[in-house]
C-alpha cells in the first residue's frame, strides 16, 4: 500500500537543491539549454577540429519528441559563426556543423524527416497553413540536394586534412585528437578548390529552389507553392552565404601561405554581393506575392497573417541574420535580439463567419491607424498575465437560449524598467472570468449559434486546453491558430466587430494576438567578446516626437524608427562586461551629411556621426541593403588595411569602467527638416589589452604626462617620434626622457637623443622593460625653440590589473604582521573571530604583490600561512563554497555565472547578470545536521556591484529580507599596509572599506538557531536574487558561521518565533495531509494490492482514471527559485505518473488501437461525419447523424479459441457497436440514452481477425471509450 509519508516526505527533507522544471511543449528553456550544449560542442570543434555530435544528436532527439522547434535552433545557430575561442583562433569554420544541422543523417539522426531540414520545412509551413499544396514533393530536387551535400562534405574534408584532423581507418573519434598542424600550399589550394565546386553548384541550384516542380519553365516563383518554396530557396541562400562565410574565415587565417590578395578581395565582394541580392530577392518575392484586400475584413486579414507567419518565420528571419555572415562587418559572434513581430489568426468574435469587419484598437484604447493591424509594434514590453470577463446566462428566466461568450480582455506586461502595465477593455462587471496559462502560445474561439446555444468557447496553448465555454457542445466552428515554434505571445488587443447582426457580434469580444521569438527581452545587456546589437524600437522613450516614429520594415528583423530633426530617443543599456565598445548604427537617410549624436550621461560620453544619403547606395552591388524606407548601411563603416584585413574600429569608441545602467540618447542633430531612419544599434566588443591615446605635441623644458590609470597596469608604451620645425637644419636636436611609474613611485627612466639629420625622422619610442607601469611622463629637452616634438599613434599595450611588487623591507614587515593577526593565537589553528573570509583574500593579495626576487623565501612561508587560514575559514563555513570554487552546492540560475579577472577578488567570483529570460540567483540550504541549538550565526558575504540584489536568510521564515544596491567603486592599488584595496570612493562617497565600519560592499546578518530541528531538516536558507529586468550582482566570500550562544532573553525570543512556526507549520501539513489522502486513495484503488507499480484491478477503465482529479496543490514552485520545483510538485508528479502507468496498461490490454480517442481517430476509419469534441476535459467521439460511423480491423497475436474477451464501452445517445469474428459471427451492443453509460459485453472468437464497428443510429452518438481485453483471473 502506498501512503502519504511514501509520496511526501515533508517539505524540509527534501527540495536542498530543487531541479529546474522542464515546462511542457517548446519553451525558452528547454531551447536554450541545448542551444548552450550546441555551443559548447562548437567551441570545442574549433579547437580540435573534432566534430562531437552528442548535442545535436540531443537536439534532434528533442525535436522528435515535440520538445524544440529544430528549425529555429539552426536559425540561433547562426550566431556562432565568430565565435570568439578563448586561447586561440578557431580550427575550423562554422559550415562544418552547420551541414550537418542542415542533413541530420550526417550525426546519424533517425526518424521519417532525418534526410535534410528542407522536408522539416515543408511539414511545418502545411501546419501552419489551411493549403495542403498536393502533389508538392522534393523528388525534383533530391540529386541536387544529395550534390550539395556531397560538395560541402568534400569541402569540409579538405580542411580537416588540411588542419591534420583527417579520418584514418579505425579512427575512434571519442579518443584525443591529434594536434592541429598549418595548412600547406597544396592543402590549401584543395580547400579553395573544393570551395569553388560547391558554392558554384549551389549558385546553379538556387532557380530550381525557386520552382522545383517547373510547371512553367519560363516562371521564376509560381503563386500556388509561394509559402514552400520561397523557404527552400532561403535556406539554400542560407547554407550558401554560410560556405561563404566558412571559406573567408579560414583562408583568412592562413592568407601567408597561400591565397593572393585578389583573390580573397573578389570572393569577399562576391560575398557581399551575394548578401544584397538574396536579401533582395526574398523581399521581393515576399512582397510580390501577399494577399491583397481589406485587412479590417476578418477573413482576409487572416489570410494576410496567415502568409507573413511563414514568410517571417521561415524567411525573413534568416534574412535579417544574413549581414552578420559577412566577417568584414562581424568578425565575431553576434547576438540578435529580434522584435519584429507576426500575428495569430484573429479570433471571435464568433467563427465560422468570416466576412466580418473590425476596428482595431491599441494598448492605450486608441484607433490603429489606417485602422491596419500592419501597425501594431513592439513597444519594448512582454505579456506577463491575461484573463477575460465573460457572460453566462441564459433567457426567459433560465428556460431559453444559452449566452456564454468572452465580454472584456484585461492584461499585464512587463515593461523594460522592470515596471508593470496593465490594459483594461471594459471596467464593467460579468458573471465569471478565467486566466490565460502562461507563457502563452496560441489562442483559438470555437463558437455554435442555433435556437439553443449561443455560446464561444476559449482554448489556449498546444493540446486545446479549454478555458471557458461548455463542455458538453461540439462545436463545428473553431479557429485555427497553431503553434509556431520557439514563438511567444508578446501581447493580446481586442477586437469587435461592428455587424451586430451576426450572434449579436456586436456585444461580444474577439481577440488578435502579436507574437515574438521565445527567447526576446527588452532587456538591452552589453557583453564582451561579442556584438550585441538590439532594434531601435526597442526604446525606453521618446522626445520632441509629435508623430507615429514606427516604420514597418521587413528584412530588418525590426521595426525600424524615424528621428526626424532634433527628435531623440533614448535606451536603457546593462553593462553586464565593462570595457570599450563602439557603438555603431544601420541608418538611412535621404540628404547627405545628416548629423546623429551619442550621449551616455553617466560617462559624460558625448559624440556625433555624419550619415551619407544612403539612397545613393540603392543600386551599388555591394554596400547596403533596401528596405521599405530606402536602403540601410552601417555606421561607422568597418575598414579594412591594404590586404582587405579587417582592422579594429576607432571611430564612436565609448570606455564603460564598471558595470551597471547607463542611458544611450542618440539625436537627430540637424538644423533644416532631414530624418533619420534608424534600423539597430550595435556594440562591438574591442579587446581590452590596449588604450590608444590621442597625439601629445610639446616643446623644450616641459613635462608631459602621457598616461596614467587607477586600474590597469601597462606592460609597455608604443609609439612614434617625430620633429617638426619650420625649415631643416643640420643642427637639429631633440631628447626626451619618458619615466615610468608606479603611483607617484618612479620605475625608472628611458632617454631617447638624436642630433643632426637624424633627428628630423620619425623614431619608435623604446620598448620599455621594467615592471609594469600604470602612469607614464615625458620630459623634452635640447629642443631648439622653433621646434615641435609631436608623439603619434600613441598605445599602453598589455593591460592587467597587476601592479608591480613591493621590494622594501617595511612592506614585508607590515605584511607579515596581516598574516599573523589572522589567527587567534601563535600557534596558528585557530581564526581570530574578527577575521571574515574577504580578508583572508585581501591579504593573500598583498602576500603575492612581494617580489619573487628580494622575498622568495619570505613569500612563500606567508603564503603557506594564507593558504591554511583559507582552509580554516572553509572549515568553519557551513556553507559549501562560499567562493563559488569547485564542488559547491549552490543552486544557480540558468545564466548565473563565474568571472575571472576581477581587482576587487582573489580568485573567480560569480556574476548574477539581469534577469531578462530567467530568473538569477543563487541559493543553498544548510542541513539541520550543521547547526547548534540556541546559537547566533552570522551571514556575511562581500558584494562588488550590484544593483536590485535581494538578499534572503529564512529559517522560520524570512528573517532577513534586504535589498542591496552597491554602487560601481574604483579598486586601490594594493598597498602593504592593512587598509584593503577595496575602494577608491565613488562620487556619492560610500563608506570606506577599512573594516572599522559597516560598509556598502560588505554585508552582514544575523540569525539565531534555537531548538535542532531533526525530524524536518529545517535548517537556514540563504539566497541572493537580481529583483528587476536591468539589476545585476558580482559576488564572493559568502559565509555563515557560528558566531557566539544565545543569551537567555534571545533563547526565549527565538523560542516564541520557533513556536509560532510549528504552529503555523503542523497546521499546514494535516491541511496538506487532508487534501491529499482522498486522490491517495483513489490512486491506491485502482491497483492491485494498492502497489502502484503492480497491475490493474481488471475493472479499472479509463473513466477510473478520468475521475481521478489532482488536487491544485499551491507549492508547485519553489518560494525563492520560481524555475525549480517546489515542494509540492513531486507529490503532483508521483500522482501524474501513476495515472499515466494506469492509463499505458489499460492501452496495453486494449485490443482496439486508440479505443480512448486520446489520438484523435487515428487508427480508425471514418465514414460520415465522426470527429472528436471535449467532455469533462476527455476527447469524446461524436458521429453525428445516423450515416456516419468509424470501424477498426484487429489482429489477435497468439490467438486461442478458449480465451474470454471482454468489450467494454462507454456511450451516450442512439447507435450500436458490433464486433464481427470468424465468417459470420457478430456481436453487438446497443444504446439508447441520455446520459453516459458503460456497457460490457464477454465472449469468444471464432479466428484472429475481430472487425469493430461504431455506428450512429440517430442525430448524435457519442463514444468516450471502447475497449477489449483479454479476460484475465486477478492473482
Amino acid at each position: 500500500m502506498v501512503i502519504l509519508n511514501d509520496i511526501y516526505k515533508r517539505p524540509y527533507n527534501v527540495l536542498a537543491n530543487p531541479p529546474i522544471i522542464v515546462e511542457e511543449g517548446p519553451t525558452p528553456g528547454s531551447f536554450m539549454d541545448i542551444f548552450e550544449d550546441i555551443k559548447k560542442a562548437f567551441e570545442e570543434f574549433q579547437k580540435t577540429g573534432n566534430l562531437q555530435t552528442t548535442a545535436l544528436q540531443q537536439a534532434w532527439n528533442a525535436y522528435q519528441g515535440g520538445t524544440i522547434d529544430y528549425l529555429a535552433l539552426l536559425k540561433s545557430s547562426l550566431s556562432l559563426v565568430g565565435l570568439l575561442i578563448p586561447g586561440g583562433e578557431a580550427a575550423v569554420p562554422f559550415i562544418g556543423m552547420f551541414l550537418d544541422f542542415v542533413f541530420p543523417k550526417l550525426f546519424g539522426a533517425s526518424g521519417s524527416n532525418s534526410d535534410n531540414v528542407f522536408e522539416i520545412i515543408i511539414k511545418e509551413v502545411k501546419q501552419w497553413t489551411n493549403q495542403q499544396f498536393e502533389n508538392f514533393t522534393l523528388n525534383s530536387l533530391n540529386n541536387t540536394l544529395i550534390g550539395i551535400q556531397s560538395n560541402i562534405s568534400s569541402f569540409n574534408e579538405m580542411i580537416q586534412i588540411a588542419i591534420c584532423q583527417e579520418e584514418t581507418p579505425g579512427d575512434d573519434k571519442s579518443s584525443t585528437p591529434s594536434p592541429l598542424c598549418t595548412p600547406t600550399a597544396e592543402h590549401l589550394k584543395n580547400v579553395w578548390t573544393q570551395f569553388q565546386i560547391a558554392r558554384t553548384q549551389i549558385e546553379a541550384s538556387l532557380p530550381y529552389f525557386k520552382n522545383p516542380m517547373q510547371l512553367d519553365a519560363s516562371a521564376d516563383f509560381q503563386s500556388n507553392y509561394i509559402m514552400l518554396t520561397l523557404p527552400l530557396y532561403t535556406m539554400a541562400a542560407t547554407l550558401n552565404l554560410t560556405l561563404y562565410q566558412s571559406f573567408i574565415q579560414f583562408a583568412d587565417k592562413h592568407k601567408d601561405v597561400y591565397y593572393d590578395l585578389g583573390t580573397m578581395e573578389q570572393t569577399k565582394a562576391n560575398h557581399r554581393k551575394n548578401i544584397k541580392s538574396y536579401t533582395a530577392t526574398v523581399r521581393s518575392t515576399v512582397i510580390n506575392f501577399q494577399p491583397t484586400g481589406d485587412r479590417s475584413n476578418k477573413d482576409k486579414a487572416n489570410l494576410f497573417n496567415q502568409y507573413m507567419r511563414v514568410m517571417t518565420v521561415q524567411c525573413l528571419d534568416f534574412v535579417a541574420i544574413w549581414p552578420t555572415l559577412d566577417p568584414f562587418d562581424y568578425p565575431i559572434q553576434t547576438e540578435l535580439n529580434p522584435t519584429r513581430i507576426i500575428l495569430g489568426d484573429i479570433v471571435g468574435p464568433v467563427e465560422g463567419v468570416g466576412d466580418l469587419q473590425f476596428s482595431y484598437i491599441d494598448a492605450d484604447k486608441n484607433p490603429l491607424k489606417n485602422n491596419d493591424p500592419l501597425n501594431y509594434f513592439y513597444n519594448g514590453y512582454q505579456l506577463s498575465f491575461a484573463s477575460m470577463n465573460y457572460e453566462n446566462i441564459k433567457d426567459n428566466g433560465g428556460r431559453g437560449r444559452e449566452h456564454i461568450f468572452p465580454k472584456s480582455l484585461h492584461t499585464s506586461y512587463s515593461n523594460h524598467d522592470g515596471t508593470t502595465l496593465t490594459f483594461d477593455s471594459d471596467n464593467s462587471s460579468y458573471n465569471g472570468s478565467f486566466s490565460f496559462p502562461m507563457p502563452l502560445t496560441a489562442i483559438n474561439f470555437a463558437s455554435m449559434y442555433n435556437s439553443n446555444e449561443d455560446v464561444v468557447a476559449v482554448y489556449a496553448n498546444p493540446g486545446g486546453r479549454m478555458l471557458e465555454g461548455n463542455y458538453y457542445l461540439s462545436y463545428t466552428d473553431k479557429s485555427g491558430n497553431q503553434v509556431i515554434g520557439n514563438q511567444k505571445v508578446q501581447a493580446i488587443y481586442p477586437v469587435t466587430s461592428y455587424q451586430n447582426q451576426v450572434w449579436g457580434n456586436g456585444t461580444k469580444y474577439g481577440l488578435i494576438y502579436t507574437l515574438i521569438p521565445a527567447t526576446t527581452s527588452p532587456t538591452i545587456i552589453i557583453k564582451k567578446d561579442q556584438i550585441t546589437t538590439f532594434s531601435a524600437e526597442n526604446t525606453s522613450s521618446f522626445k520632441n516626437s509629435s508623430t507615429n516614429n514606427h516604420k514597418y520594415e521587413l528584412i530588418n528583423g525590426a521595426s525600424a524608427i524615424q528621428l526626424n530633426t532634433k527628435e531623440e530617443v533614448t535606451y536603457k543599456l546593462t553593462i553586464q562586461d565593462p570595457g570599450r565598445y563602439q557603438i555603431r548604427v544601420r541608418a538611412s537617410t535621404n540628404t547627405d551629411s545628416q548629423t546623429l549624436s551619442f550621449q551616455i550621461k553617466e560617462l559624460g560620453f558625448t559624440n556625433s556621426l555624419t550619415l551619407p544619403n544612403t539612397s545613393k547606395y540603392n543600386n551599388d552591388s555591394q554596400k547596403g541593403l533596401s528596405g521599405e524606407q530606402t536602403t540601410y548601411i552601417l555606421i561607422p563603416e568597418s575598414k579594412h588595411d591594404g590586404n582587405f584585413i579587417y582592422q579594429t574600429p576607432t571611430e564612436n569608441i565609448v570606455n564603460f569602467n564598471r558595470s551597471g545602467t547607463f542611458t544611450l540618447t542618440l539625436q537627430n542633430t540637424n538644423s533644416q527638416p532631414s530624418p533619420i531612419v534608424l534600423d539597430r544599434i550595435e556594440f562591438l566588443s574591442l579587446p581590452p589589452t590596449e588604450f590608444e591615446i590621442p597625439i601629445l605635441s610639446g616643446v623644450e623644458n616641459t613635462i608631459y604626462e602621457i598616461w596614467k590609470n587607477d586600474i590597469y597596469y601597462s606592460k609597455y608604451l608604443s609609439g612614434t617620434i617625430d620633429l617638426f620645425q619650420p625649415w631643416d637644419t643640420e643642427n637639429s636636436k631633440i631628447n626626451l626622457t619618458f619615466e615610468y611609474f608606479d603611483g607617484n613611485t618612479s620605475l625608472g627612466t628611458i632617454t631617447q637623443k638624436y642630433s643632426g639629420p637624424d633627428a628630423n625622422k620619425v623614431h619608435d619610442i623604446e620598448k620599455w622593460t621594467g615592471k609594469n607601469f600604470n602612469r607614464v611622463t615625458v620630459k623634452i629637452s635640447d629642443l631648439d625653440d622653433s621646434g615641435t616634438i609631436y608623439l603619434e599613434n600613441l598605445i599602453v599595450n598589455e593591460l592587467t590589473n597587476q601592479p608591480s611588487q613591493f621590494t622594501a623591507p617595511e612592506d614585508l614587515e607590515k605584511i607579515t604582521n596581516q598574516v599573523n593577526q589572522l589567527f587567534s593565537s601563535s600557534s596558528q589553528t585557530e581564526l581570530a573571530h574578527t577575521v571574515s573570509d574577504y580578508k583572508i583574500d585581501q591579504v593573500v593579495l598583498k602576500v603575492n604583490a612581494l617580489s619573487d626576487d628580494v622575498f622568495g623565501v619570505e613569500k612563500k612561508a606567508l603564503r603557506k600561512l594564507v593558504n591554511q587560514a583559507k582552509q580554516l575559514s572553509k572549515t568553519r563555513n557551513v556553507l559549501v563554497g562560499g567562493n563559488f570554487e569547485k564542488g559547491h552546492e549552490w543552486a544557480l540560475g540558468r545564466e548565473a555565472t563565474m568571472v575571472a579577472n576581477h581587482e576587487l577578488f582573489k580568485g573567480d567570483h560569480l556574476l548574477l547578470p539581469p534577469p531578462s529570460l530567467y530568473p538569477s540567483y543563487a541559493y543553498q540550504k544548510i542541513d539541520e545536521s550543521k547547526l547548534k541549538s540556541n546559537t547566533r550565526y552570522t551571514v556575511s558575504g562581500f558584494i562588488a556591484q550590484s544593483e536590485h540584489v535581494e538578499v534572503i536568510v529564512s529559517r522560520y521564515g524570512k528573517e532577513v529580507h534586504d535589498m542591496l544596491d552597491v554602487p560601481y567603486e574604483e579598486a586601490l592599488p594594493i598597498s602593504s599596509d592593512e587598509s584593503p584595496n577595496c575602494c577608491k570612493p565613488a562620487a556619492c562617497q560610500c563608506s570606506s572599506c577599512d573594516g572599522s565600519q559597516p560598509d556598502s560592499h560588505f554585508f552582514s546578518y544575523n540569525i539565531d538557531v534555537g531548538s535542532v530541528q531533526s525530524d524536518v531538516n529545517l535548517g537556514i536558507e540563504f539566497g541572493l536574487r537580481i529583483a528587476k529586468p536591468n539589476g545585476f550582482a558580482k559576488i564572493s566570500n559568502l559565509e555563515i558561521k557560528e558566531d557566539r550562544p544565545l543569551t537567555e532573553k534571545e533563547i526565549k525570543k527565538v523560542q516564541r518565533k520557533e513556536q509560532k512556526w510549528k504552529k503555523a507549520f503542523d497546521q499546514e501539513q494535516a491541511e496538506l495531509a487532508t487534501t491529499l489522502q482522498p486522490t491517495l486513495d483513489q490512486i491506491n484503488a485502482l491497483y492491485q494490492n494498492e502497489d502502484w507499480n503492480s497491475s490493474l484491478h481488471s475493472h479499472v477503465t479509463y473513466q477510473h482514471l478520468s475521475a481521478v482529479v489532482l488536487p491544485a496543490l499551491p507549492k508547485q514552485r519553489h518560494w525563492f527559485m520560481e524555475d525549480r520545483e517546489g515542494e509540492h510538485y513531486g507529490v503532483t508528479q508521483q500522482f501524474q505518473q501513476a495515472l499515466d502507468r494506469a492509463f499505458q496498461q489499460i492501452e496495453e490490454q486494449n485490443l482496439i488501437h486508440n479505443g480512448s480517442f486520446a489520438n484523435g481517430l487515428t487508427d480508425w476509419t471514418v465514414t460520415g461525419d465522426a470527429q472528436l469534441t471535449i467532455f469533462d476535459e476527455d476527447p469524446v467521439l461524436e458521429l453525428a447523424h445516423w450515416d456516419a460511423s468509424v470501424s477498426q480491423t484487429i489482429e489477435i497475436m497468439d490467438f486461442e479459441e478458449d480465451t474470454e474477451y471482454k468489450l467494454r464501452v462507454r456511450g451516450k445517445g442512439k447507435g450500436t457497436v458490433t464486433v464481427q469474428h470468424g465468417e459470420e459471427e457478430l456481436e453487438t451492443m446497443t444504446f439508447n440514452t441520455t446520459s453516459f453509460t458503460t456497457q460490457e459485453q464477454t465472449f469468444y472468437f471464432e479466428g484472429n481477425t475481430v472487425d469493430v464497428h461504431v455506428q450512429s443510429e440517430n442525430n448524435t452518438f457519442l463514444v468516450d471509450s471502447a475497449e477489449l481485453i483479454e479476460v484475465v483471473e486477478e492473482e
